[in-house]
């Protein structure tokens, strides 16, 4: 094993990799076959990636990550990724209905994606996720499946039928925040922690091509949420869906972000070009506000996979606290980014949709 920077290859553990600090670009899709050697295959191209930022010190959402988690699983247990899995998580938690190959789906009714071009909607393609991706989010589950799931986590580490499957303290470090995160949120072993008026919500959702997943669970409350979507734009629903059920059920609404006004010379510093792997984030100036554009650049599902043949519309962003963007207009009304600073407080990044993307003016540099 090792990565671009010989310290990362030295220094790297498990808890960075399940934090997403590992710090090169993770968006990375490298089709590497469908055989059992797909994920170690896939692994020994890692060295080619970049490296961002120091190792454990900034989060930003990282795949390969988790790539290299279900690599290190596969040489640990002497079984694919997908077969470990399936012995030691899906068998035990009675997840029945949760498959990783097309063959399994396809003998049940399932959805496929779809995005809309000029008003149609259209399938998106190809519907199976690389094979290298099965530990990044390669599972198709049910949403009993998905709710069972959440059963087990709400508990105390047994299975239903009293199996026991994590010790407490595991289930308990998984579900407490760490020192890394973003925006109101911090990293616990995978999954997002976040305390709203003291009650803490762990979630993670996910989105492969077309398909956009929500989960979130309340443990004091005993409440968990599963939605999944068969669009592109289902991320925006499932937003206000998610913030709708816990504000209902729960009585523990989300506070809205309050506007703050930008001066001239912030929205100056703030305007210009940030690119990631898979989109840049375009921040224009317009009578005294800041629109955004993003500008999708394709690489997923894989590496060659084109950009979408979309573009999202503009949206007003505004300042919310220093250095904090929110989104002000429908569909992306409150979806939040930050910028991060170097030392020199020059801005290091942007970070957006869970992704750091770097400016691309010659004036500043990287951290």
């Amino acid at each position: 094993f090792s990565m671009q920077d010989p310290a990362v290859t030295a220094e790297l553990t498990m808890r960075h990799l399940l934090t997403h600090v590992g710090g090169w670009d993770g968006d990375y899709f490298e089709d590497t076959g469908n055989g059992d050697d797909a994920l170690d295959r896939y692994v020994k191209l890692l060295p080619d990636l970049p490296q961002l930022t120091r190792l454990g010190t900034v989060f930003s959402y990282n795949n390969s990550a988790f790539a290299i988690a279900g690599r290190v699983i596969e040489v640990v247990t002497g079984q694919t990724c997908e077969n470990a899995l399936k012995e030691l998580v899906l068998k035990p938690l009675g997840l029945n209905q949760s498959y990783f190959f097309p063959t399994d789906v396809m003998l049940h009714a399932f959805a496929v994606g779809h995005g809309v071009n000029e008003g149609q909607n259209f399938v998106r393609r190809p519907w199976q996720l690389i094979r290298a991706s099965a530990a990044m989010g390669g599972i198709a589950a049910s949403m009993k499946d998905q709710l069972r799931y959440a059963r087990f986590h709400l508990g105390d580490g047994t299975a239903e039928d009293g199996t026991r499957v994590l010790s407490r303290e595991s289930m308990r470090q998984m579900q407490t925040p760490g020192d890394v995160g973003e925006l109101d949120f911090k990293m616990g072993l995978a999954w997002q922690i976040q305390d709203i008026d003291g009650i803490r919500h762990v979630s993670h959702g996910g989105g492969t091509f077309g398909q956009i997943s929500f989960f979130t669970m309340t443990p004091r409350r005993n409440f968990a949420l599963a939605l999944t979507t068969n669009s592109n734009s289902g991320g925006f629903l499932g937003r206000e869906v998610t913030k709708d059920v816990v504000a209902r059920f729960l009585g523990n609404p989300q506070s809205e972000p309050e506007e703050i006004a930008m001066s001239e010379a912030q929205i100056a510093e703030y305007a210009g070009r940030y690119t990631a792997t898979l989109d840049d984030i375009e921040l224009l100036p317009d009578a005294g506000k800041l629109m955004a554009q993003e500008h999708p650049k394709g690489g997923f599902p894989t590496r060659d996979t084109v950009p979408d043949p979309t573009r999202p519309p503009p949206f007003r962003v505004g300042l919310i606290a220093p250095d904090r963007l929110a989104g002000m207009d429908p569909p992306y009304k409150d979806e939040q980014g930050e910028f991060l600073r170097n030392s020199d407080g020059s801005i290091a990044w942007l970070r957006f949709n869970g992704r750091i993307h770097a400016p691309l003016r010659s004036d500043q540099k990287r951290a």
